[in-house]
């Protein structure tokens, strides 16, 4: 199957995301692992969305205009 990686996310052709694990700091110099996870998608009139935190911010992506982006051009 075919992967692209958007930042801390991994694309998949078939529309599944995976968000990469991180590591958040907590106060007083702790450090927190967060392990990776699939996404969950919602629907929003007849399109699968995803919410996704990039260098530019959090914002909802549709999925298909991702695949489009990622795979065709």
């Amino acid at each position: 199957m075919k992967s692209k990686t958007i930042e801390n996310y991994i694309l998949y052709e078939d529309g599944s995301i995976w968000a990469s694990p991180k590591q958040r700091k907590l106060g007083q110099g702790r450090i927190y692992n967060a392990p990776g996870k699939w996404l969950r998608t919602r629907v929003v009139n007849g399109y699968k969305q995803v919410c996704l935190s990039l260098s530019t911010g959090r914002k909802e992506y549709k999925i298909h205009r991702l695949l489009a982006t990622a795979f065709i051009l």
